[in-house]
Order: structure tokens, then C-alpha cells, then sequence
């Protein structure tokens, strides 16, 4: 807000004649001489492309995303989970062939649209189901020779919630190790052995998301396509309004005002276009 401002440069184009007017406008608010520059190269235009696709996903992608977290989490149609459902960005990435930024994006705009919420994954944690009731998992152990593992199945039992032998439990690798007197690494180690008997299964939850739904799955989200459509279309034509801007060989001034309806404006007389005709 300060009105002796001198310079103000631009590093790359804004997305919009709107928001670069106001930005290049805060230079020389005192009436005195000021410049505005913008730097700006070819590798400006594809960068902006890629984020426009980002925020504006085709129908297509969303409905990659949403299918590759629904199949990967096991939420059938029709169900709604009761605990969250982890994601890991960089599987769903390669299932859909996006990026994880991408990925992360259509994520948080199906949490706009009321389809989950989105939190991050607490790191060092992890989801465990029981695959068989508790009788034959007791059945199982008592088939052991390995008097430790033994233990362990037994302990885990006492340990785990009931609801884990309904749906997924969310579990502190941490916690967990420490009521079975084991470390984190001896611990993986157990419950991988027991997912290949089909005894449990488990997933680690480090660093990325859950999701937690907030109405049952349909085979299709609930999103606005034609409204997403509208607002890429109008975001491709601001960009290319920035980039007429700096294209054209008119005055900068002149088009600048031209663009926002004043048709009876006459050449600055002082843009680096003007002073070229000079």
C-alpha cells in the first residue's frame, strides 16, 4: 500500500489481465515515474497450460482418481466405510498415469463436492482387519511351533478393537508395539506373515492421506463436470488475453484499456512500445 513504489517486476505472467493490472498498478501511486516490468519466456506458457489442467481436471481423470481410491481401499458400491481409507499418492499416481500433484488436486476437489474429507496420514501408522473370526485365528495359533509367534497371535487379539474383524481399524505401529514387547521393525515382520496366511490384513499409512467418506459410493462422483468445463474455458481465455498482452505490438497501454471497455483510448505515449515508435 505504500505510494512510492518504483519498480514492480514480475518474474513470470500473472493468469489474468485482471490480476496484472491491479499487481503492476501498485507501482507510482504517488503520480511520479515508475516502472512496471515482466519477464517472461516460452517455458511460462507450457508451466501455465500444466497448472490449468491441474485445477481444471477432465471428467476422465477425476473418475481415474475416484476409481483407483475406491478399488485400492475396497469400497464397493454402495458402502460407505466406516473408518478412514488411506491413500497412497504415488500408487494412485501410477494406476491413473497423473502426477501426485494432480492426483492430490482431484483429491481435494471431490472434498469441495461433499464426496470425503481429506486429512494426512499420521506418519508411523497403519490399518488393520481380521480376515477370520477370532475361533478360527485361536484355531490357527494353537497349529504354531514357534512358541513367540504363538504369543504374538494371542496378544493380538487382546489388542486390537473388536471392530477390526468388521471393517478396517486405524493402529499406532508405535502403541501397538509397545503393548506386544516387540519393535516396530519385529512387528511388521509378524503381520506380514500372518497377511500371507490371510490371517490379517494390513496396510502402513505414512506421510500421505485418509480419507474419510461422507456418503456412500456411487459408480460416479458427484461433480459439476459442465461447471468445471466452464471455468477451464474461461481460465484458457484470460491466459491467452496475458498473453496477447505481451504479444501484440500495440501499445501496452492502449490494450490494456481497450480491454476493460474503454474504447476511445489513445496511445500512452510512454510503454516500451511506444517509446520504440518514438
Amino acid at each position: 500500500d505504500k505510494l512510492d513504489v518504483r519498480f514492480v517486476v514480475h518474474m513470470e505472467p500473472p493468469y489474468s489481465l485482471e490480476a496484472y493490472y491491479q499487481e503492476a498498478g501498485r507501482a507510482g501511486r504517488d503520480g511520479k515515474y515508475a516502472q512496471a516490468i515482466l519477464i517472461t519466456s516460452e517455458k511460462d506458457a507450457k508451466m501455465q497450460d500444466r497448472i490449468v489442467d491441474r485445477r481444471f481436471p477432465l471428467p476422465s481423470e477425476v473418475q481415474a482418481v475416484f476409481d483407483s481410491i475406491c478399488s485400492r481401499g475396497k469400497v464397493a458400491i454402495g458402502s460407505r466405510p466406516r473408518r478412514p481409507v488411506p491413500v497412497d499418492l504415488a500408487a494412485t499416481a501410477k494406476d491413473t498415469g497423473l502426477s501426485a500433484a494432480a492426483v492430490e488436486r482431484i483429491i481435494n476437489l471431490l472434498a469441495e463436492r461433499g464426496e470425503w474429507s481429506a486429512k494426512p496420514g499420521a506418519v508411523g501408522s497403519g490399518m488393520i482387519r481380521l480376515q477370520q473370526p477370532a475361533h478360527s485365528i485361536r484355531r490357527f495359533s494353537r497349529g504354531l511351533t514357534n512358541e513367540d509367534r504363538y504369543r504374538f497371535v494371542i496378544a493380538l487379539l487382546r489388542t486390537v478393537e473388536a471392530g477390526a474383524y468388521r471393517d478396517w481399524m486405524p493402529v499406532e505401529l508405535g502403541t501397538m508395539a509397545s503393548r506386544l514387547s516387540l519393535s516396530q521393525s519385529q512387528l511388521l515382520s509378524e503381520l506380514a506373515f500372518l497377511e500371507e496366511r490371510q490371517i490379517v490384513s494390513w496396510r502402513t499409512v505414512s506421510g500421505d492421506l485418509q480419507l474419510r467418506f461422507r456418503r456412500e459410493r456411487t459408480m460416479r462422483p458427484y461433480v459439476d463436470h459442465a461447471a468445471l468445463w466452464r471455468n477451464r474455458r474461461r481460465a484458457l481465455e484470460q491466459l491467452e488475453d496475458m498473453r496477447r498482452y505481451m504479444r501484440d505490438r500495440e501499445c501496452r497501454g492502449l490494450l490494456l484499456l481497450k480491454y476493460f471497455g474503454d474504447s476511445a483510448a489513445a496511445p500512452c505515449g510512454h510503454c516500451d512500445l511506444c517509446h520504440r515508435r518514438l
